[in-house]
């Protein structure tokens, strides 16, 4: 009998689909799914199923002082009982085993781990390992013809940083708890991870507590366009050159934002005074890696916990996309109204001239103002002034004009809209304002 040891049950599930083409039986030893076809047995772990941890003698805080356990023995218990036992039937009765939990450090280590189970029962077995970044057709098979041995090396990687988390872990906690006084269910946990997290923490709300307001004005224009005689609205806003060069949309004295807002109020028309057009080449993203991931998955709601769930949902079920190519695409841009439209719906290319609007002495095609606007914020102290947003691509002189270039930043210098300042106020360096003023 051959057995198959992956490293959740989902995995040994959608294993079973496609080596055995849909075509298993389920069957319990120990409690615990085995999928059966043929002389093939297949078994899910639940990722560790043994721990590191220090022989019960060292088990008393008050008898054993902290720094003993530095260089204290460390064994390995059984965690997961049921799965472990099941594992020991199965083996009894194998001729062949292979490995295949996951492609990574810790998926080596697990591996390894169930190695070790293995031969407590079995010592002749033959075990192999086969290695897959993803659970599809084409490369369970292709990893089942090219079998392994287990890279033992990259384990024991995996079992140090176990081992150092431990003793460090271990240690500190009953160092402090037993300074602190704190025991029992009050005690102080200290962990290889959660002192970084706490000084990151610590120094995140120092900033908060440091950070000191400043106002800002920011300018909007609401416009009616006339094409064709349909009207057809859109917001501009107002920007500047810095001192610097560079695209600006904060106005950081208040005299200036109400003399410019005084002129946009007073504009009746507005015309394109020019337009800029630039080509940019993106390169493919680099792959997230678990950090990146979450944090992304954060910024639209989703808990750690449930975009950890989903992407191994997706791996398990073979629709993660772990290999495959992006090639650079061109995309040409240019900022407007109009162009936005094209970018906003996802096209590579927008080839419609942008129009921005700019007020005129001279009948321009006709803008009719609508409800001028202003926003009023702040930034925290000492913050640099906004530069031009990498997701935008075009420009006109005096203007940024709605849809891609919403978040242009343009002067103070001469040009004029029908436009009013919004006023927003910021309390703390959250990170919305965070992200505005980087």
């Amino acid at each position: 009998m051959e057995l198959i040891v992956t490293e959740k049950d989902n995995a040994a599930r959608r294993l079973s689909e496609i080596l055995s083409g849909e075509d298993f039986d389920t069957e319990r030893r120990a409690g615990v799914n085995v999928y059966r076809w043929g002389g093939t047995r297949c078994i899910g772990l639940s990722g560790h199923v043994v721990a590191v941890d220090f022989p019960p003698e060292y088990d008393d805080w008050r008898d054993v002082e902290p720094v003993e356990l530095i260089d204290a023995p460390v064994r390995k218990r059984p965690t997961q009982e049921d799965i472990v036992r099941a594992l020991r039937l199965l083996s009894r009765e194998a001729d062949r085993v292979v490995i295949a939990t996951d492609y990574d450090r810790e998926g080596e280590l697990i591996g390894k781990e169930a190695y070790e189970l293995i031969r407590e029962v079995n010592e002749d077995v033959p075990v192999d390992r086969v290695r897959f970044s993803s659970i599809t057709e084409r490369e369970v098979t292709e990893a089942f013809e090219n079998r392994d041995e287990i890279d033992f090396d990259l384990a024991a990687a995996g079992e140090a940083r176990q081992i150092i988390d431990l003793i460090w872990g271990a240690s500190l906690t009953r160092f402090l708890s037993l300074s602190a006084r704190q025991l029992g269910n009050d005690f102080i946990s200290v962990g290889r991870v959660q002192g970084p997290t706490l000084k990151l923490i610590v120094d995140r709300e120092r900033e908060i507590e440091a950070f000191d307001p400043e106002d800002y004005w920011e300018l909007f224009a609401d416009l009616l366009k006339a094409a064709d005689d349909v009207d057809e609205a859109f917001e501009a806003q107002y920007f500047y050159e810095d001192d610097d060069g560079t695209e600006a949309e904060r106005v950081w004295d208040e005299a200036t934002a109400e003399a410019v807002y005084g002129r946009l109020r007073e504009a009746e028309t507005a015309t394109v005074a020019s337009v800029r057009r630039r080509s940019r080449t993106d390169e493919p993203p680099a792959p997230f890696n678990t950090t990146q991931f979450i944090r992304a998955a954060s910024s639209i709601g989703y808990s750690a916990q449930r975009a950890m769930s989903i992407a191994e949902d997706l791996y398990t079920a073979g629709s993660s996309p772990t290999r495959g190519r992006t090639t650079p695409s061109t995309r040409r841009t240019s900022t407007s109204a109009n162009c936005s439209t094209s970018w906003r719906r996802g096209g590579a290319s927008a080839t419609t001239p942008s129009r921005c609007w700019t007020s005129t002495t001279s009948p321009p095609p006709r803008a009719t103002r609508r409800r001028p606007t202003t926003r009023r914020s702040t930034r925290p102290a000492r913050s640099p002034r906004p530069r031009t947003s990498p997701r935008t691509s075009g420009r006109c002189t005096n203007w940024s004009c709605g849809g891609s270039s919403r978040r242009a930043r343009p002067t103070p210098s001469g040009s004029t809209c029908a436009s009013s300042p919004r006023s927003r106020r910021a309390t703390t360096p959250s990170a919305s304002t965070t992200a505005r003023s980087a």
